[in-house]
């Protein structure tokens, strides 16, 4: 069977707190969003790690559990500096279920495309690539991975669009999901209230 890829995206920001989990939420109302919108053929989701510290991923399954999985898509922003996700065994698990991940601000405004990180360099030298096309091909280059990038500098457009049409190596992608450093730097992050 193929599936035409909706266009139409239901955000389930909020649900369940903003980037914090809220103490004693009532859930009850957003599973019963979620049900009728599939209900009335709405058939694709978005979701966030950081919406409510993965709550809203939470609520969002108890209100899929028992439809068919091959009629809906869900797509999951995880941020790039979380690669401690990486650790736990969330991308194989998806990776191994056939789930799409897709890396929200995968350069961490600029930070992760800055020379001085030494795995990273040594990349960049390897390669001729700038390290901003190391994090975008490493994402890439692995199964079921996609990301956003922001376009509207023609010169990051272009450097964006230099980390394709290439692979990384098997062993430098496991190289960068083993030794690079995380860093998560929350100080940028505006709470809506």
């Amino acid at each position: 069977m193929v599936l035409k890829f909706p266009f139409l995206v239901f955000g389930t920001w909020f649900m369940g707190g903003s980037f914090e989990k809220e103490k004693n939420y009532d859930e009850s109302n957003d599973i019963k969003a979620i049900k009728q919108t599939m209900g009335l053929g709405g058939y694709r989701f978005d979701t966030a790690e950081m919406y409510a510290q993965g709550y809203s991923e939470e609520i969002l399954g108890k209100a899929l559990k028992g439809y068919d999985r091959s009629k809906v898509f869900v797509t999951s922003k995880v941020s790039a500096a979380n690669l401690s996700l990486a650790l736990k065994g969330v991308i194989n698990y998806c990776q191994n279920n056939d789930i799409f991940i897709e890396a929200w601000r995968p350069i961490q405004q600029g930070s992760l495309a800055k020379k001085g990180i030494d795995i990273t360099d040594r990349l960049y030298n390897s390669y001729q690539k700038t390290p901003a096309q190391i994090a975008l091909n490493w994402l890439i280059s692995q199964k079921n991975v996609t990301t956003i990038t922001k376009i509207s500098n023609r010169k990051y457009l272009e450097e964006n669009l230099g980390a394709v049409s290439w692979k990384m190596s098997d062993e430098d992608i496991k190289l960068l999901m083993d030794d690079y450093p995380i860093q998560l730097d929350r100080s940028n992050i505006v709470q809506l209230k």
